[in-house]
């Protein structure tokens, strides 16, 4: 059968949807809802499209997949499917179960009641022991008592307070830290952090070695002869200089010209090239002539030459500098002693015996090595390092063996560890450090609110104090308040029985 397939949109109504059915010419209408929104959603729409496709003389259908939708077509007889293929390819015919049922007029009439028994449903006759005062008056003493019962059981309260026991609790440990250990060992290992801090400073002493330096120029007198037969020019500047080892040289410090003439001679006045008393030679000594002179002239020094003298310069040790350098060295542990205290968070603990230098960032030494001096100055940085063992990680080791040593009735109370060092921290050959402290903390006893009411549960509370007395961990006479006061026993029901504990 032909049959007419219909898209609706999300924003499509009963009143859209039904105008695009229009005059449908088609035996079957397929009307084909969107995956989302909530179009024709209640049931009228439902109803009024069904009755319009009737009207048409088509059978409608839908492909829908709101829970609703489909619910509410298969309740008006409308078939249902997944998708418009399956639509196309299946009957459309409704189970059983959903078709409505339909009654002829005589079984109508057949299941038809009349007044008279309507009435009397209605309306039953009472029963003729009720009429009765005996049985009356019986059921209402009944009544009277179940009330009294009721109350018995649900008027009385009670508030029980107990005083649960604390005491101390106290652990001598030994503790090692290293920073190879990983994390807390309940033998007593904790983790242990390398700090480095960075200081720097300055410091000056007086030198103590003596440096000779020169100071003054020798000067004399070279003779030149001349080996040719011509005259010789002498500029000033010429340089003639010692046979000898060290070689000593000298220079003229005038020009001077040798007659022509092999023989012929002239004396030109010299000085040292160096100063100090290494110019002081004796005569004869400068026979060396420097530059194209010397193959034309021979030289020199009739006498020895005088006046070359040297100075005592105050120069720094290598003792001084080793002082020097100790002495700040001793003066930045102390200032990298405060920076690391500084560092530190409340409850750490530095261990002063692991600090050590751990790099020389920067040294100058004013006047360098060799140069003379009265005063050494040193400007260094230096960085320390040294191992801090964290409070947390104390403070967890204490309270992990502290729990290993408390019974199953007691538990710690918060807040209440105090750590104690008892010995200093020594340094191990391994590197690690070791200590002893004392761990300390309050203790409570453990109250199950349930045993507490469990022994005192329709009890006088006589009696219900002496249970919890002997059952429970407590330090004191426990205080029960029965309300009311009169009331001669504790509640029978559990709920009515509070239980708190004494601060």
């Amino acid at each position: 059968m032909k049959t007419q397939i219909i898209r609706l949109e999300p924003h499509d109504d009963f009143i859209s949807a039904r105008d695009k059915m229009g005059w449908s010419q088609t035996g079957r209408i397929l009307l084909v809802l969107p995956d989302h929104g909530h179009t024709l959603t209640r049931k009228l729409d439902l109803v009024l499209l069904h009755r319009h496709s009737t009207s048409l003389g088509a059978q409608l259908a839908l492909v829908a997949k709101e829970a609703d939708v489909i619910y509410q077509a298969k309740k008006l007889g409308i078939p249902v499917f997944h998708d418009v293929h399956a639509a196309q390819k299946a009957p459309w015919r409704l189970n059983r179960k959903y078709r409505r049922p339909r009654y002829s007029p005589r079984q109508a009439l057949e299941n038809s009641k009349d007044l008279e028994s309507l009435r009397k449903e209605a309306h039953p006759e009472t029963p003729s022991l009720f009429s009765r005062p005996i049985p009356r008056l019986a059921i209402f003493t009944l009544g009277v008592l179940a009330l009294l019962s009721m109350a018995t059981v649900l008027f009385p309260s009670a508030t029980i307070t107990l005083s649960p026991k604390i005491q101390d609790q106290e652990l001598l440990l030994t503790v090692r830290s290293n920073p190879t250990v990983n994390s807390v060992n309940l033998s007593g290992a904790i983790p242990s952090q390398i700090v480095t801090v960075e200081v720097e400073g300055s410091a000056s002493t007086r030198t103590s070695g003596v440096l000779t330096a020169p100071e003054d120029y020798s000067q004399g007198r070279i003779k030149f002869t001349n080996i040719t037969d011509r005259p010789i020019q002498i500029p000033a500047g010429t340089v003639v200089r010692s046979s000898g080892n060290p070689t000593v040289r000298f220079a003229t410090t005038t020009d001077a010209q040798v007659p022509a003439g092999v023989g012929e001679s002239v004396f030109v006045p010299i000085q040292a090239i160096e100063p100090g008393t290494s110019g002081n030679i004796g005569q004869g000594t400068l026979i060396a002539i420097e530059g194209e002179s010397g193959a034309d002239l021979t030289a020199t020094n009739p006498q020895a030459t005088r006046g070359g003298t040297d100075q005592a310069l105050s120069m720094a040790t290598s003792t001084n500098r080793e002082q020097l350098y100790e002495q700040l060295k001793s003066s930045l542990l102390k200032t990298a002693l405060d920076e690391f205290n500084s560092q530190l968070n409340p409850g750490d603990i530095l261990f002063t015996p692991t600090i050590t230098l751990s790099q020389v960032v920067d040294q100058v030494y004013d006047p360098p090595e060799g140069l003379p001096g009265d005063t050494l100055n040193l400007d260094m940085r230096l960085a320390f390092q040294a191992q801090v063992a964290s409070k947390a990680d104390i403070q967890q080791l204490a309270e992990s063996a502290l729990d290993m040593n408390i019974t199953a009735i007691f538990q710690a109370v918060p807040g209440t560890l105090i750590i104690k060092t008892v010995s200093a921290p020594q340094m191990n050959t391994d590197g690690s450090v070791q200590w002893r402290i004392l761990a300390r903390r309050k203790i409570v006893s453990k109250i199950a609110e349930s045993q507490a009411v469990n022994l005192t549960l329709g009890q006088s509370p006589k009696l219900a104090t002496q249970r919890l007395l002997t059952n429970l961990p407590i330090s004191q006479i426990p205080t029960i308040k029965v309300i009311p006061s009169w009331w001669p026993r504790l509640p029978i029901l559990p709920f009515r029985v509070a239980v708190s504990t004494a601060d």
